[in-house]
């Protein structure tokens, strides 16, 4: 009984509990208003964890954060209005709060991605251009995921048939040059095994969406 209180008390319990059962939720089809209005604020949350998790209440590493936020719905902006950086796409109105029709949750994504990522790849011993592209790969393969998962939210949809490997490239590039940045300025020696839950909880959710939504 005890083990199960103690459980019960970890934030990780709670990562694949909420994770999973979203997952469900939207399989099972039941009130999607609410699971589509509630998407972007999910982001976000998954975000805001991360980042007070990561930072440990540091200025610095707050504002480099902020600063990958802006590069990130940037990057996004650009590539929404261009097709240039990811191929052709469009967003839906599914994902609230948004500038110009891209939604402000894709900056939060890309956070949450980096920092649940860097959970996984800071467990090994290396420098930081090594680490950064362990991590790049991981922040993509976790993109992989998310594509199919995204596509059948009608979060975005692509003009092409398939998601272009174009995207993954540029997914790629980007998240190696996040990664370096984090690495070399955020102050974090410390590894987070509770982010790396997170991260296998965002997969199961969006490998649950994939295959039976």
């Amino acid at each position: 009984m005890e083990k199960i209180k103690n459980i019960l008390k970890s934030r990780v319990f709670y990562y694949y509990f909420f994770l999973i059962t979203g997952g469900i939720w939207h399989i099972t089809n039941l009130i999607p208003e609410i699971m589509n209005f509630l998407s972007a604020f999910m982001i976000m949350a998954i975000s805001l964890i991360s980042i007070i998790i990561y930072s440990k209440n540091k200025l610095n590493n707050y504002l480099i954060l902020l600063l990958i936020f802006i590069v990130s719905f940037l990057a996004e902006y650009i590539g929404v209005k261009t097709g240039i950086l990811f191929g052709e796409y469009n967003y839906s109105d599914v994902l609230l709060l948004q500038i110009n029709n891209v939604p402000i949750a894709i900056g939060f994504a890309w956070i949450s991605t980096l920092l649940t990522s860097f959970a996984i790849s800071q467990k090994l011993n290396a420098n930081k251009y090594i680490l950064s592209i362990i991590n790049a790969g991981l922040m993509t393969g976790l993109d992989f995921f998310l594509e199919p998962a995204a596509i059948k939210l009608n979060y975005w949809q692509w003009d092409t048939v398939s998601v272009p490997l174009f995207n993954y490239f540029t997914w790629f590039i980007l998240s190696f040059i996040f990664s370096f940045i984090s690495l070399k300025y955020i102050d974090r020696k410390e590894k987070i095994n509770e982010l790396a839950h997170l991260y296998i909880a965002q997969i199961i959710y969006f490998i649950l969406i994939w295959l039976f939504f």
